[in-house]
């Protein structure tokens, strides 16, 4: 071995403390040449800016002793060659009494450090260090390839295409807090045995940046790719198309994080097939997170794509590739929030899919408020068990909005499920949006209290059931709105149910419903607006329920009904009774038109504020003016009313041809 420059030495062969590059610093060292195999070479822990190279095809072997024993500072160690030992030792240990600062290790291809128990360690707090792996190096440790024993800041990690770094138990490993790391990956990060991770670091973690680039990975094959299990700030991590972040459990999990970045352009996931794996596991609070899965990535497991184990505040999930539960057993879900979900946003892009083989989509099995979820067109969530599901927590202010597919594909399931209570919530499902499941596109099931929640449709509700608006202790003033361009259909008997609920529900229907309407207990509302279509029965249950008849256009009601108190008539279109009704409460006219067709019966009072009333069928009830308009027949014909009419305060049309005219028949005074 051959010495460059710096104090003179009789060789390389440096064995223990107090050798001749005891106290040294500023020598240039150059072990071996071609075929070269040299013995342990050791300072002291007190030497830098040792410049020190391990020459191609040579050979430094360990054995029992640290081969590179090197001081803090300003080191620099370029391997060609190779640097082994058996296990009980370090390939290369930089120590001493500060801070282990501004050293550069270079592995070029060719270069292999191996066969120490850690490849590579830095013994006490690390800062400003440089490690590169070229094509062809490998950093091959025992139990770990990369070990920083205390706090790491600043530290620059480049592993290029073609480069290794791997342990058996850590292939990076950080053992306490990391600040400011930047770490790239374009070749490999490993770890092979049992409980193993690839890359961990086990303080409070922030700032660092982690990119694994087209060409890398970072792999572990029993337990986590990426682990970080302090407190997670400001962290970013990017993986890009054509990487891969893996693990036998979980491709990456965190303890407490907050406001980091994570973008997968390539593949995050938990390689476990039988209902273990997850691609990312958030195991305590996780707030203000951003998470982008682009077009083209995918977030994977067998057990859950993403798992929130603590609360959940205010993160934002962006879709625009896959997030996946695939193989795994009925409980898997593809994005499950375990501890409370507060202010969370969730959006899934044109090209944006969440699905689940055997569970739910996204699951809520705690307390769920102020959470929003987005299905822009062509994005589409979707599970066996249910595509939304709100399971064993009050839902609370969350808003669902729908332009691509929601829908729950196996047997029970529906597009979206409300299981406790729910509260003010908005479900918006757009044209062109797609809400659907086997047993209801949307479910309020089971027990709980359902108050002030809406649901809009301009899109397609499709199920067994349209909606299903159950419970024992369904709550006030619910709200359907039908729009022009909606469709709700049942395919059972019912496209919109509310008979197992007590509290008021409000209905509105510019569209189609395909199926009956049933209301429950409460004082409930249907309105229909001229240029609808409903295909089924109207059958209200207890309470004062009202009918009203809406719109500018002209349209015909001719749907059999039950349970109806109230009939009410608004908008300046008209509205031709097509069938016989009966309202116990009365009938107001208050805009428009409302006529009786030919041979239908209306069993109701009659009171007309404004507009008009007439038509050709029977009125059996009493008819009162108060300001509006009596205009019997439709063009000519009679009206009948059997109860009493006072015409005192309104006007009467009556038309009149050469043959014949309009008649009233009032059976009463």
């Amino acid at each position: 071995m051959a010495l460059d420059a710096g104090p003179a030495l009789a060789d390389c062969n440096i064995v223990g403390l107090g050798g001749d590059l005891a106290n040294q610093s500023n020598v240039t060292v150059t072990c071996g040449t071609a075929g070269g195999t040299e013995n342990t070479t050791q300072g002291d822990g007190t030497n830098t800016n040792i410049v020190f190279t391990v020459g191609g095809g040579a050979t430094l072997d360990t054995g029992n002793s640290d081969s590179i024993f090197l001081g803090s500072t300003g080191n620099a160690i370029t391997v060609n060659g190779t640097v082994t030992g058996n296990g009980n030792s370090y390939n290369v240990l930089l120590s001493g009494p500060a801070t282990q600062g501004n050293n550069t290790i270079t592995v070029n291809s060719g270069g292999l450090i191996s066969g120490g128990y850690t490849a590579i360690r830095f013994q006490s707090a690390a800062s400003g260090n440089t490690i590169t792996v070229n094509a062809g190096g490998s950093i091959l440790g025992y139990a770990a390839g990369v070990h920083f024993g205390g706090s790491a800041s600043n530290n620059t990690i480049s592993i290029a295409a073609g480069g290794l770094v791997r342990g058996a138990s850590y292939g990076i490993l950080f053992g306490s807090h990391a600040n400011g790391n930047v770490i790239t990956v374009n070749g490999s990060v490993q770890s092979d045995c049992i409980c193993s991770y690839a890359l961990s670091i086990y303080g409070d973690a922030t700032g660092n940046t982690i990119t694994v680039g087209a060409a890398g990975s970072i792999t572990s094959t029993d337990n986590i790719g990426l682990a970080i299990y302090g407190t997670a700030t400001g962290n970013t991590i990017l993986v890009n198309a054509g990487g891969t972040v893996s693990g036998y459990y979980a491709g990456m999990q965190f303890n407490a994080t907050n406001n980091n970045v994570i973008t997968v352009n390539g593949t995050v996931r938990g390689t476990e097939t039988s209902g273990r794996g997850s691609g990312i596991n958030f195991l305590d609070t996780a707030s203000a997170n951003v998470i982008t899965i682009g077009a083209g990535g995918k977030v994977s497991g067998s057990y859950f794509g993403i798992y929130f184990r603590g609360d959940a505040i205010g993160n934002t999930l962006n879709v625009n590739g896959t997030l996946a539960q695939e193989l795994g057993c009925g409980c898997s879900v593809a994005l499950f929030f375990n501890g409370s979900a507060t202010n969370n946003t969730i959006t899934v892009g044109s090209t944006g899919l969440i699905s689940s083989a055997l569970g739910a989509g996204i699951y809520f099995n705690d307390a769920a408020s102020g959470n929003t979820i987005t299905v822009n067109a062509g994005g589409r969530i979707t599970g066996a068990y249910g595509g939304v599901n709100f399971a064993y927590g009050s839902a609370t202010g969350n808003s669902i909005t729908i332009h691509g597919t929601v829908e729950g594909t196996g047997a029970g399931s529906s597009g979206i499920l409300f299981q406790q209570d729910a509260t003010n919530n908005m479900i918006t499902i757009g044209p062109g949006g797609v809400l659907s499941g086997v047993t209801a596109g949307l479910s309020f099931a089971n027990s709980g209290t359902r108050t002030g929640n809406t649901i809009i449709n301009s899109g397609r509700v499709t199920g067994n059931t349209g909606l299903l608006l159950d419970g024992t202790a369904f709550g006030d003033s619910n709200t359907i709105v039908n729009e022009a361009t909606g469709v709700i259909t049942g395919s059972g008997t019912n496209a919109i149910d509310g008979s197992g609920g007590g509290g008021d529900l409000l209905v509105t229907n510019k569209g189609m419903i395909n199926g009956n309407v049933a209301f429950g207990g409460g004082n409930d509302r249907l309105t229909l607006f001229s240029g609808q279509t409903l295909n089924g029965e109207v059958q209200f249950g207890a309470g004062t329920d009202t009918l009203v008849l809406d719109g500018a256009g002209n349209a015909t009601f001719s749907n059999t009904i039950s349970g109806g108190e109230i009939l009410t008539k608004q908008g300046g279109g008209t509205w031709t009774l097509g069938a016989s009704q009966t309202f116990t409460g009365g009938t107001t006219v208050n805009a428009g038109a409302l006529l009786l067709g030919a041979g239908t019966t209306l069993t109701s009072d009659v009171t007309v504020n404004g507009g008009a009333f007439g038509g050709n069928g029977t009125l059996n009830g009493g008819l009162t003016l108060n300001g509006g308009t009596l205009s019997p027949g439709a063009s000519i014909g009679t009206l009948v009313v059997a109860g009493n009419a006072d015409l005192s305060n309104g006007t009467t049309l009556i038309e009149v041809d050469r043959a014949s005219s309009d008649r009233l028949v009032a059976g009463g005074a």
